[in-house]
C-alpha cells in the first residue's frame, strides 16, 4: 500500500500513531502497562503521554497481555517486565523495559503489532520498528522481543529525518551497551528459552502418546498398540533428555540478568522434572490394573445397592407394607438404579 492510500486509511493512521505518537498503554488489553508505569516512577523516571484521538478514539499502545507466534497461534501471557537503567559514567543515558522474551520464537506482526524493541526521544518513537536489529547478534532476534528505551540524556538526539541518532560520544555509549550486554543478554535468553520449551513440549508429546497407548491396550486393540511401541520408546527417551536438560539448566550457574530470569521462570513453573515417567513397557500393566480398579468400582457398586434394597425394606415394611411385597418393589427399584451386568 503506498503512503498516500495509507493516510487515507484510517486504520493504517490509527495503528501508526498508537505506535509513534507518545500515547499511553492501554488499561484494557496491556494491563502489564501500570507496572512498567510503576516502576518508571520508582526509577525517577517521567513517561511523556498525551491524548491522543483519531476520528474521536483514543488511541492507546497496541501492547497485549498475551502474544502469538509468527503463525498467529497464541503462546500465552506475556512474560514479566525487567526494567534496566543504562548509565555511563555516573550519568543516566536512558531507561527502559524488556518483557521476558519466554517463548523463543518470532512473534507474529499482525497479532503483535508493537513486537520488537522500540527506542524513543520524549515517548516519540525513532525511526520504525527495525531501527534496533542492527545492535543485536542476529537482527532477526528483534523480532523475539517487546520493549521500549527511553532516551533521557539531551546528548542522545535523533537526527532531523528521526532515522538514526546523532553522532555523540553518549550515543555511542548507549548503542555500545545495548549491543555488547542488553540486546545480547536477550538474545542468550531467547535462545534458552527456545531450548527449555522444547525440553517441556517433549514431555508432554510423550505423556499424551502413553495415555493414547493406555486407551488401545484397555480396548484390547493389539494392532494399534504394536504399530505405536517403537514411536513411544524413542518419545520416552526424549522425554526424559527434556527432563534432564531442565533439572541441569535449573542448576547450573547463569551468566546475564534476562537467561536468569528465563531460566528461574521456566524451570520453576514446570511440573516436568519432578514428574516421574512411565515407561512405555509399564504402560499394559498400569492400563491392566485401571481396569482392575474399574471393575472392583463396578462390585462396590452393587454391593452398595444390595445394601440400599435392605434399607428399602425396612423403610416400606415399617410404613405397613407386608415383607414379600416390599421385598418385590425393593428389588425392582435396585434393579432399575443398579449397572447391568
Amino acid at each position: 500500500m503506498d503512503v498516500g492510500k495509507q493516510l487515507l486509511d484510517v486504520d493504517s493512521v490509527k495503528d501508526f500513531v498508537a505506535q509513534i505518537a507518545p500515547v499511553p498503554f492501554s488499561n484494557q488489553t496491556f494491563r502489564t502497562g501500570w507496572q512498567i508505569t510503576k516502576e518508571a516512577a520508582n526509577a525517577g523516571v517521567s513517561i511523556e503521554e498525551y491524548t491522543v484521538r483519531v476520528n474521536g478514539t483514543t488511541i492507546t499502545k497496541l501492547y497485549k497481555d498475551v502474544v502469538y507466534d509468527s503463525r498467529n497461534n497464541e503462546l500465552g501471557p506475556v512474560g514479566q517486565p525487567v526494567c534496566r537503567s543504562i548509565d555511563w559514567r555516573g550519568k543516566r543515558l536512558a531507561w527502559g523495559w524488556f518483557l521476558l522474551p519466554l517463548y523463543g520464537v518470532s512473534l507474529a506482526e499482525s497479532t503483535n503489532p508493537q513486537r520488537k524493541i522500540r527506542l524513543r526521544k520524549g515517548n516519540i518513537q525513532i525511526g520504525f520498528d527495525n531501527f534496533l536489529d542492527p545492535y543485536f547478534p542476529e537482527a532477526r532476534s528483534n523480532g523475539y522481543m517487546q520493549g521500549e528505551i527511553y532516551l533521557l540524556s539531551d546528548n542522545i538526539l535523533p537526527n532531523g529525518d528521526r532515522n538514526a541518532l546523532e553522532v555523540s560520544e553518549e550515543a555511542s555509549a548507549l548503542t555500545e551497551q545495548l549491543r555488547n550486554v542488553i540486546f545480547r543478554d536477550l538474545w542468550n535468553a531467547a535462545h534458552k528459552a527456545s531450548e527449555l520449551n522444547s525440553a517441556q513440549n517433549a514431555v508432554k508429546v510423550y505423556e499424551t502418546q502413553r495415555h493414547e497407548m493406555e486407551r488401545l491396550v484397555r480396548d484390547g486393540a493389539t494392532a494399534g498398540v504394536e504399530a505405536k511401541k517403537p514411536e513411544l520408546e524413542k518419545a520416552y527417551e526424549r522425554a526424559i533428555a527434556g527432563q534432564q536438560k531442565i533439572k541441569k539448566a535449573a542448576g547450573a550457574p547463569v551468566k546475564g540478568e534476562f537467561v536468569k530470569k528465563v531460566v528461574g521462570v521456566l524451570t520453576g513453573e514446570s511440573a516436568t522434572t519432578s514428574t516421574t515417567l512411565a515407561k512405555p513397557d509399564e504402560v499394559a500393566v498400569m492400563s491392566a490394573q485401571t481396569s482392575q480398579k474399574s471393575e472392583a468400582k463396578s462390585v462396590k457398586v452393587k454391593t452398595t445397592g444390595k445394601e440400599l434394597m435392605n434399607i428399602i425394606i425396612h423403610v416400606l415394611v415399617d410404613d405397613g407394607m407386608d415383607v414379600m411385597r416390599a421385598h418385590d418393589l425393593a428389588k425392582k427399584i435396585n434393579d432399575e438404579i443398579s449397572p447391568s451386568s
